[in-house]
């Protein structure tokens, strides 16, 4: 057994409890962000002080936030995930490329997650003029669209079972990511009063990052889930 396969190996063997785990942690993250959002006109209040710095420690949407340090360790999980089936792929002589592009796809999310890259995509287009300045989701689906049209050829010649997989995590992360989001921007509700914009805002962004968290515990475990079936089939070989 390769190095690789071994690794893997080891991975599914604590597949179930890894993927509980995931779910429990986001499940707690979002009851934090709920109480976060529940108390938002307290520490909104308090200015700059413990309450406000716990406050954003617990939002979901927050960059310094125990949300945003789970959702890249995730992404970099899914990615080491995707890179080893890659490498086990290759040694077997196997169609490789498009789980290398997965895997490298992923760890730019867990950059763009880290280092807010998109948030900044209303600057650029400031800079330049473009009229989706503050609709930084628009040339994020332009740029997902190009990408699963290339990953097209990739993805029908995939088990019917990985390819569901796959494809709902996808709708999930856009739901969130671009459904959400467009939601937040378009709604009548944010410029009225300041405590129902709190809360309608924080609400939408618990929407928005939960489901984001959830496509890539989903990727995670379609990806163990196909390892696990190219793993038996390998056995059957023998």
């Amino acid at each position: 057994m390769t190095p690789t396969g071994a690794i893997l190996d080891h991975v599914l063997g604590v597949r179930a409890p890894l993927i509980r785990g995931l779910i429990i942690t986001t499940v707690a993250l979002t009851a934090l962000h709920l109480l976060a959002v529940t108390t938002s006109p307290v520490w909104h209040a308090e200015g700059v002080g413990i309450f406000s710095t716990m406050g954003w420690w617990f939002h979901l949407d927050g960059e310094q936030s125990l949300g945003t340090w789970f959702a890249v360790v995730q992404l970099v999980l899914a990615a080491t995930i995707a890179a080893l089936l890659a490498l086990q792929m290759r040694s077997q002589n196997q169609p490789w490329r498009g789980w290398g592009a997965i895997a490298f796809l992923l760890v730019m999310m867990s950059i763009d997650e880290q280092i807010g890259v998109h948030e900044n995509f209303g600057v650029i287009a400031d800079e330049f003029g473009l009229p989706t300045a503050g609709l930084w989701f628009v040339p994020a689906l332009a740029l997902a669209s190009i990408v699963g049209v290339a990953l097209v050829p990739f993805t029908i010649n995939l088990p019917a079972r990985t390819r569901r997989g796959l494809l709902a995590a996808c709708a999930l992360f856009l739901t969130g990511s671009v459904g959400f989001e467009a939601l937040w921007t378009f709604s009548p509700y944010l410029n009225q009063d300041p405590n129902t914009s709190l809360w309608l805002s924080g609400l939408l962004q618990m929407g928005e990052e939960t489901l984001e968290l959830l496509a890539v515990t989903v990727t995670i475990g379609t990806l163990l889930d196909h390892t696990s079936v190219i793993s038996r089939a390998k056995g059957e070989d023998r």
